[in-house]
This record gives structure tokens, C-alpha cells and sequence, in this order.
């Protein structure tokens, strides 16, 4: 009895090469896609988000706000310590509390003497809540 022997053809031949060349191709398809997408959301999370998203761009603004008014000097210090107490409370983090901390210094030294002691304490009530 004759065994047969099995021949391979050219194109079973191929076959093996051909999946994992495809495969390779998918994979390196699905990496790149997903590096462009990570890319693509880092520059996203980048951008100035709409209003009302983060609260960081909000602060951002009242500190400007503030800047504007000390600077002109034409608002009241009282009206500029209100200022100051809403910017205290939307400070998240230390160095939000430090750059209101600095305004109040500024703000107490050049005060006039009658309500220096006001903005004073108010600006020694704050370095207590900072070190707390």
C-alpha cells in the first residue's frame, strides 16, 4: 500500500505569512489610532474649557478683576476686601490662598490709617487659615 504524501501548494504555503502580516498590520492600525486619540485629548484638555466647567478660569478672572481695581485705586478698600472674601472662597489649594494672602498684604499697607487695622487682622485671619 502507497502512502500518499501531501504536497503543498504555493498558496497554503503563503497563508501563514500572510495572516501574521495582516495581524501586524491591524495591530500597528489599532496602536496608532489610539495614540492619535491620547494626542488628540491631551491638546483637548489643554484648551479653555466652556464657562462654568472649571472653576480655575473663574478664579483666574476675579484675580485680574482685582488687580484692575487696586491698580486704578478709584474702588473703596472696603469694596476691594469684599473682593478679596470671594476670591478666599473660591481658592482651591494653597497657592490660590497665598495669591489672595498677597493681595490683602497689598491691600493693608496701602490702606489709610483709620481702616489699616481692619485689613490687617483680616490679612492675619487669612495666613492663620492658611497654615491651618
Amino acid at each position: 500500500m502507497a502512502r500518499s504524501r501531501k504536497t503543498r501548494t504555493p498558496a497554503a504555503k503563503g497563508a501563514p505569512g500572510r495572516i501574521l502580516k495582516s495581524a501586524c498590520a491591524l495591530g500597528l492600525g489599532a496602536a496608532l489610532g489610539i495614540l492619535g486619540f491620547l494626542v488628540l485629548f491631551t491638546f483637548m484638555a489643554d484648551w479653555n474649557p466652556p464657562e462654568g466647567i472649571q472653576g480655575g478660569d473663574d478664579f483666574s478672572r476675579l484675580l485680574a478683576d482685582f488687580d484692575r481695581e487696586f491698580s486704578a485705586g478709584g474702588t473703596a478698600p472696603e469694596g476691594l476686601n469684599r473682593l478679596l472674601d470671594r476670591l478666599e472662597k473660591r481658592a482651591a489649594g494653597v497657592e490660590p490662598h497665598l495669591s489672595v494672602l498677597k493681595r490683602r498684604r497689598n491691600l493693608a499697607r496701602g490702606a489709610p490709617p483709620e481702616t489699616a487695622g481692619a485689613f490687617k487682622a483680616a490679612y492675619l485671619r487669612g495666613a492663620e487659615r492658611i497654615a491651618a
